[in-house]
């Protein structure tokens, strides 16, 4: 990132609700699931870090956690309130499901991915995550679910 400012929104999942072996891959399509459908712009010019907690490291809990680093406090606060209404057992709690940049400084977390300011992922080591975020693009578009962009007059399913 540039020497701006920037700030971080971690988003916790509950591992044994993600229901998979790969649960990061699994968290990384759910979150990206719910950010592209709602509005891919969102991921534009970001920083995406991951990792089991330390808690989940010490055996005392299942938890994993995403953090989207920005320098739009403004795109995070919109990526908070799509987090928070989000109903899925791979999600913590709401009470517990949104992340202060404070708690995160204590978590270990590493680099994932870098999303440019086209909003394509240019940067990123981990081939799940990668696989994750084109597997939810491409849903996205095949099912209109892109927000903005044309969608050709697709349909978007109800609920």
């Amino acid at each position: 990132m540039s020497q701006s400012a920037t700030y971080k929104l971690g988003i916790a999942f509950d591992i044994d609700g993600l229901a998979d072996f790969m649960y990061g891959f699994a968290a990384y399509r759910l979150l990206f699931r719910a950010i592209i459908r709602a509005d891919r712009g969102l991921l534009q010019a970001c920083w995406l870090w991951d990792g089991d907690t330390n808690a989940t490291l010490a055996g005392e809990a299942r938890d994993y956690v995403i953090a989207v680093e920005s320098g739009f406090p403004d795109r995070l606060g919109e990526i908070a309130r799509l987090m928070a209404d989000v109903d899925h057992p791979g999600l913590k709690p709401p009470a517990r499901r949104l992340l202060r940049p404070e708690t995160l400084a204590d978590e270990p977390l590493v680099l994932a991915a870098r999303i440019n300011e086209l909003g394509h992922m240019d940067q990123c080591d981990t081939s799940w995550v990668l696989t994750a975020w084109d597997t939810e693009s491409r849903d996205a578009q095949t099912r209109g679910g892109m927000a903005s962009g044309d969608d050709g007059g697709a349909q978007r399913k109800p609920g």
